[in-house]
C-alpha cells in the first residue's frame, strides 16, 4: 500500500486536542518506521510483531497501561496498514490516540485460555458483543499479513510478555518461519532524537521541583511517608507521568538500604536520609537521589557522602564520546578502592534511559559495567548512580543523576545542587 493512504502519513495531526497530539512529528515517526524497515530487510525479516512499550512508544507514540495483558502491533515490511490489538477495554483509547489503521480488541479474562466454556461466557460480557481471546485474535490478524512463506520477527521483552502469553505466541508462530527480533528496536532506541532529548529536560525540570518539595517537608517527626506524598504530589503537579518506579526514601539506619520504600520511621535529629525518586514527562524518565540531614549527620556520613559524589564525578568525566560502556564502572570502581569502601559499591555506576514503563526507568540494553561494554555515542542517556552502602557501618549514600551524551562530553539533566542538604 502506498503511504500516503496510511493513518500516519494522512491524519490532520495538527487537529488532535492538546491532550491526545502525538509526541513528536510525523517526519520523526516516518522517519523510525523507515529505519525499522531497514533493518527487517537485512534482517531478512518481512513482519514484525512489536510488544514491547517501549518499542510501541517509539514507533506509534504508545503511552497506555494494559501492557500487562498481551498486546502487540503487526509491523510489516511494506507499508501497509498497521493493526494494533490490546484489551476490548483499551480499544476506544486506542484508536483515538495511535496512529494506526485498525484497533482490535479483546477479552481480557483469566482462564479463559484453560476453559472453553468462560471463553463462551466471557463472549458478551463486554461491549454486549462476541469478544476473542487475546492469542485468538492475533492469530485471525496474523493471516492478514503473513503467508506460509512469510519471515516472522517478533519481540520478546523481559516484561510486558508473560511466560504464558510467550508460550501461546510460540504455538501460534509453530510452522512458520519466525525468529525472536527483540534487539531491532531496541537498539535503534538507544540514540535519542533532539526532540527526544528535550523530553528528558522536561522531566528533569520536574524532578528539581520534587527534590524541592521533599527539602521542605522534611522535619523532626514527620515520617518517612509523609515526605515521599509531598515528592509524588509535586512532580505529578508539575506536569510528570504516575512515577515509573515508586520513590526510595530511607532514614537514619535504613540508608543502607539501596531500594527501600518509605515506612512509618518517624525522623528524628541527627538523621542521615537519602531519596531517590524520578519524574517521567510523556513516559521519558529522569531519576535523581540526593543526601540530605536534618542537623548534623556526622563526620563519617559527610566523609561517604564526598567520597560517593567523587564516584559520581568519575563516572560522568569518563562517559565520553568514543569510550566504551566500562569505562565509568572501572573510574567508579577506583574512587571506591582508593577510599577503602569497595566493598559498598553494591549496585550498577549506571545504565541507559529511554521511554521507559512501570516496573522500571528504562530497558535500553546498555549498563555502566565491565560486562558486554559497547560505544558511548552522542545521544545516549544513562543514570550517573553509584552507591555506597556500608551495612556493618549502617550508612549508606546515594547521589544520582542522569547525564546526556554530546559530541565533546556529556551534560548533567538535574540543576539542583549535588551536595549534602543539612537542614536545621
Amino acid at each position: 500500500m502506498d503511504e500516503g493512504t496510511t493513518r500516519l502519513a494522512t491524519e490532520d495531526l495538527d487537529a488532535r486536542p492538546d491532550w491526545a497530539k502525538l509526541d513528536f512529528s510525523r517526519e520523526e515517526y516516518l522517519s523510525r518506521h523507515a529505519r525499522v524497515r531497514e533493518k527487517m530487510a537485512e534482517r531478512g525479516i518481512d513482519l514484525l510483531i512489536v510488544i514491547s512499550p517501549p518499542s510501541l512508544n517509539w514507533l506509534v507514540g504508545f503511552r497506555g497501561k494494559g501492557y500487562q495483558d498481551f498486546q502487540c502491533l503487526f509491523f510489516p515490511l511494506e507499508d501497509r496498514p498497521l493493526t494494533f490489538i490490546c484489551r476490548f477495554s483499551d480499544s476506544a483509547e486506542m484508536t483515538d490516540l495511535l496512529p494506526v489503521d485498525r484497533v482490535v480488541g479483546f477479552v481480557a479474562h483469566e482462564g479463559v485460555r484453560s476453559d472453553p466454556t468462560a471463553v463462551e461466557s466471557a463472549a458478551r460480557s463486554f461491549g454486549g458483543r462476541p469478544q476473542e481471546e487475546a492469542l485468538a485474535a492475533f492469530a485471525r490478524i496474523l493471516k492478514d499479513y503473513a503467508t506460509d512463506g512469510t519471515r516472522i520477527g517478533y519481540e520478546a521483552p523481559q516484561y510486558a510478555l508473560s511466560p504464558h502469553d510467550h508460550d501461546d505466541l510460540r504455538e501460534v508462530l509453530a510452522g512458520r518461519q519466525a525468529v525472536d527480533a527483540t534487539d531491532i528496536i531496541r537498539w535503534l532506541r538507544v540514540i535519542k532524537s533532539p526532540a527526544e532529548i528535550e523530553m528528558f529536560r522536561r522531566a528533569a525540570a520536574i524532578t528539581d521541583l520534587g527534590l524541592a518539595a521533599t527539602l521542605a517537608a522534611i522535619r523532626e517527626g514527620a515520617n518517612e511517608y509523609e515526605v515521599t506524598a509531598e515528592t509524588v504530589r509535586a512532580v505529578i503537579a508539575a506536569g510528570s507521568d504516575s512515577p515509573t518506579s515508586p520513590p526510595n526514601f530511607v532514614t537514619g539506619p535504613r540508608t543502607v538500604y539501596a531500594h527501600a520504600l518509605p515506612t512509618e520511621r518517624k525522623i528524628e535529629r541527627g538523621d542521615l536520609m537519602h531519596i531517590e525518586f524520578g519524574a517521567s514527562y510523556h513516559r521519558y524518565p529522569v531519576s535523581i537521589a540526593r543526601n540530605m540531614a536534618l542537623g548534623d549527620p556526622g563526620k563519617r556520613a559527610r566523609e561517604l557522602h564526598d567520597i560517593q559524589l567523587a564516584a559520581c564525578d568519575a563516572v560522568i568525566a569518563a562517559a565520553q564520546p568514543g569510550a566504551m560502556t566500562d569505562a565509568p564502572h572501572e573510574a567508579a570502581r577506583r574512587v571506591f578502592e582508593d577510599a577503602g569502601v569497595e566493598h559498598g559499591f553494591v549496585h550498577t555506576a549506571g545504565y541507559g534511559l529511554e521511554a521507559a514503563f512501570p516496573p522500571v526507568w528504562g530497558l535500553a540494553p546498555i549498563h555502566f559495567s565491565p560486562v558486554a561494554p559497547v560505544e558511548i555515542e552522542p545521544g545516549m542517556v544513562f543514570t550517573v548512580e553509584p552507591p555506597l552502602m556500608l551495612p556493618e557501618e549502617k550508612l549508606g549514600v546515594r547521589v544520582i543523576d542522569d547525564i546526556v551524551v554530546t559530541e565533546t562530553g556529556n551534560e548533567i539533566l538535574s540543576k539542583a545542587d549535588r551536595g549534602l542538604y543539612v537542614i536545621e
